[in-house]
């Protein structure tokens, strides 16, 4: 990520159900090709972990979490993770934790999903993104 530069970042808001929206999100990544870091809280990354293992068959993309082995990490293209230091070389970020975190500067893009109650710190985080030149983008959901 060292050699990445913040250039857009989508606020996706009104999203009432964090999960099936970064199902809907990383099926759209997946049949791109394109690796995908994905951004949550600790005490919620098993909950999203079990949502995609519980994804249809047909609909099913493989992905790690943080702590997986390196061989799985790599064949992956999708990783969950707590802490943005914990992924390397991926240029997209989903953020789910509802907060600035400052590490997320260091990805091309990132796409912030809001949640009804999460609103008002977005507004802060929309903010800050602004006063860092990144394109910012808004799509209601």
């Amino acid at each position: 990520m060292a050699d990445a530069r913040l250039e857009a970042v989508a606020f996706h808001t009104g999203v009432a159900d964090p999960v099936a929206h970064l199902r809907r999100l990383i099926a759209k990544t997946s049949k791109l090709g394109e690796q995908l870091t994905v951004l949550c809280r600790a005490g919620d990354l098993d909950a999203f972990d079990a949502a995609l293992w519980a994804t249809d068959r047909e609909d099913f993309v493989p992905h790690a979490r943080f702590d997986s082995t390196p061989a799985v990490r790599s064949r992956s293209l999708i990783e969950l993770v707590v802490d943005p230091a914990q992924t390397a070389g991926r240029a997209r970020c989903v953020n789910l934790t509802g907060q600035w975190v400052e590490a997320l500067i260091e990805f091309k893009r990132v796409v912030e999903v809001v949640t009804p109650q999460g609103t008002a710190a977005a507004r802060e985080r929309w903010k800050r993104y602004a006063a860092l030149g990144a394109s910012l983008s808004n799509t209601a959901f």
